[in-house]
């Protein structure tokens, strides 16, 4: 299956078992490799705007990608707990 950039753009980010993390809002490509290396997915927040935070999910993490969400691994929700969410850089994609 092939997906445009477009389509991945806001694309909902869930684990295996269910739990919505957030919102695809940039990739990370390798130029040499024309491979995606990372996803940068904006967390979920109660109140838009506030809380939100970026995620930098691996590509080894990932365990599909459909039209309607993009499916992670459930460690990326715990390493998301424990602090391993990252905040956006100066340059970082904004959402």
């Amino acid at each position: 299956m092939r997906i445009t950039l477009n389509q991945l753009h806001n694309l909902p980010v869930e684990t295996q078992s269910g739990e919505h993390l957030g919102r695809v809002v940039d990739v990370e490509l390798d130029a040499d490799r024309h491979e995606v290396v990372s996803y940068y997915v904006k967390t979920k927040s109660l109140l838009p705007g506030l809380f939100e935070q970026l995620l930098i999910v691996d590509r080894r993490q990932v365990v599909s990608i459909t039209p309607e969400k993009l499916v992670v691994e459930d460690a990326v929700s715990r390493d998301a707990e424990r602090g391993s969410v990252v905040e956006p850089e100066p340059n970082a994609p904004a959402g």
